[in-house]
């Protein structure tokens, strides 16, 4: 049986809950008045599966990939942490978004401010 790669205690699952929600909100917003392209989007989800290892997301986010018209080899990529397929516009956004993942919701602060620079 194959394990999650990072465990999560009830804290972060709440706050998960809690921060998961208000980014639903964004997202449907997004959809309703485009603010980002929703391909530049499920890249950025698909980076943080790669972060997260969850094997529920990743078969989810895989399937909307797909519906976008993702090739397999891009969704491969994403989901291998390979470069192959990031454009170079997003490059940095994706990097930030695989830090934000990978350090809990707590980034470097000199990474958010190069990112908003």
């Amino acid at each position: 049986m194959k394990h999650f790669k990072k465990r999560y205690n009830v804290r972060e699952y709440y706050r998960t809950l809690v921060l998961g929600h208000r980014a639903v909100l964004r997202l449907l917003q997004n959809r309703l008045k485009p603010r980002l392209d929703s391909a530049f989007i499920e890249r950025l989800m698909l980076a943080v599966t790669e972060v997260n290892g969850c094997e529920v997301c990743s078969y989810a986010h895989t399937h909307m990939a797909l519906k976008q018209g993702f090739s397999k080899e891009e969704i491969g990529s994403l989901l291998s942490a390979s470069d192959a397929y990031v454009v170079a516009e997003e490059a940095e956004a994706i990097l930030f978004a695989q830090h934000y993942a990978d350090t809990k919701g707590k980034p470097d602060r000199e990474a958010y401010h190069a990112l908003v620079r």
